[in-house]
């Protein structure tokens, strides 16, 4: 004789530990992109000084000389987008468990925030190489008794270039954070309010955040840390657009529409304020 159980859909869905936003602490929304897919950003370019002439007949400022600019196109490149299906007779079975909210909440927690930021940080590490910017010693990676000193030498690049201390922010992995904790030289500052820790933030270091951000984030693996100015990325955002669509047609249930454009850029004016420590460099 058969023995059938029976079984039933819990009236909750599991999904995977998520983080908000751990790049919007340290990037810029200084443009408005509405209506285009580019704007031009003049730099002015100042002029040396020279020596003032008190016996010239003229011209005893010096030569006159037009003031020279610079053009930097920013062109946004990201256009992405999902479509999902629910199908009716299947949410009915389920306890309708799959509701539109739940999904938005879903794809923006798992594919969209981490997504943005990544590419962001990505444009952030591809300026620093640009720039000569990319520190690091040895092929080793770091290690607790020289993790802090790696840290400083970033903030001594910044500040070389008159970058300002206040709103810098240094996104690092797990591994070299932990490193520094173990830095016998250095305490890491961690008198955080809650909503700090939410974001990522795990203490400071010469006024900058410091950021415990997944490796995975990284555009190269040996990647360890990256210092910014909160000016110098610009985070753009065209459209950002969730679409529920009930019974539309050839589909018996509900479907989702998701769009979002985007990018980053880093102000070419700016981009001394920028600065990675990759160990293999």
């Amino acid at each position: 004789m058969a023995v059938n159980l029976a079984s039933k859909f819990a009236p909750k869905t599991d999904q995977t530990f998520t983080l908000e936003s751990l790049t919007n602490v340290g990037v810029n929304k200084d443009f408005e992109w509405v209506g285009v897919n580019a704007i031009n950003v003049l730099s002015l370019t100042s002029q040396a000084l020279g020596d003032y002439s008190r016996t010239a007949t003229s011209n005893r400022y010096g030569t006159p000389a037009e003031l020279q600019d610079a053009k930097q196109t920013m062109t946004l490149t990201k256009d992405r987008s999902n479509s999902i299906v629910v199908d009716k007779g299947n949410n009915l079975q389920q306890l309708n468990l799959k509701t539109a909210g739940r999904i938005l909440r879903l794809q923006t927690s798992e594919q969209v925030i981490p997504e943005v930021d990544q590419h962001r940080l990505s444009v952030m590490e591809t300026a620093a190489v640009s720039n000569s910017k990319a520190f690091g010693t040895s092929a080793a990676a770091s290690t607790s008794s020289n993790a802090y000193a790696h840290v400083l030498s970033l903030t001594e690049s910044l500040s070389n270039d008159k970058v300002p201390l206040v709103n810098r922010v240094l996104w690092a992995t797990p591994s070299f954070i932990n490193l520094l904790k173990q830095d016998s030289t250095f305490i890491l500052n961690s008198d955080l309010a809650y909503k700090d820790l939410v974001r990522g933030q795990v203490g400071e270091i010469d006024g900058a955040k410091v950021i415990m951000t997944p490796s995975s984030y990284f555009a190269d693996e040996d990647d360890e840390a990256v210092l910014a100015h909160k000016s110098v990325t610009v985070a753009a955002e065209q459209l950002n657009k969730f679409m529920v669509h009930m019974d539309p047609p050839g589909i018996s249930g509900m479907q989702i529409d998701y769009r979002i454009i985007y990018d980053a850029f880093v102000r070419t004016p700016k981009v001394n304020g920028v600065a990675i420590y990759r160990h293999n460099s």
